[in-house]
């Protein structure tokens, strides 16, 4: 009897550390710290809407910086800029091809450029086309190229 009372406790004092490890992160719910595991929730609207906000923010005080805006055009552009975002969101939910969105990005972004363009004075629009290209450059400078398998 005592033998038996000996192999049960044994066993049950091995089964302890299995259930401890067991919840805390091997299925339980937990992680190791015993802190409930939760998923990666998505941004809220306001969120995004504040992130795209931040973003415009970001490129116009760039922008103003280095073309030397003056409120006017710092208007115009800000606005260019955010009609043109509003676009592209509309245009990424739609059930276009990925072809067709290409293409209607592409007229977005050639559209919006003139527009900017327009609001420039000449010496102006020669600083934001050497923003643009040498933005161009950095992008393609970081893509990383593909490789066959």
């Amino acid at each position: 009897m005592k033998l038996a009372s000996f192999f049960l406790l044994a066993f049950m004092l091995q089964a302890i550390p299995l259930c401890a490890q067991y919840n805390s992160g091997y299925g339980g719910g937990y992680r190791n710290n015993g802190m409930p595991q939760t998923q990666p929730s998505k941004p809220s609207p306001e969120q995004i809407e504040k992130a795209k906000n931040e973003r415009t923010d970001k490129i116009m005080s760039k922008l103003k910086k280095e073309l030397n805006l003056d409120d006017l055009q710092f208007i115009a552009i800000r606005n260019e800029l955010v009609s043109s975002s509003k676009s592209i969101d509309i245009l990424m939910k739609s059930q276009n091809s990925d072809e067709e969105k290409q293409n209607e990005l592409k007229a977005i972004q050639e559209k919006s450029e003139k527009n900017i363009k327009s609001y420039l004075s000449p010496d102006q629009k020669e600083k934001y086309q050497a923003l643009v290209t040498g933005k161009k450059v950095k992008r393609e400078t970081n893509e990383v190229p593909k490789t066959e398998e």
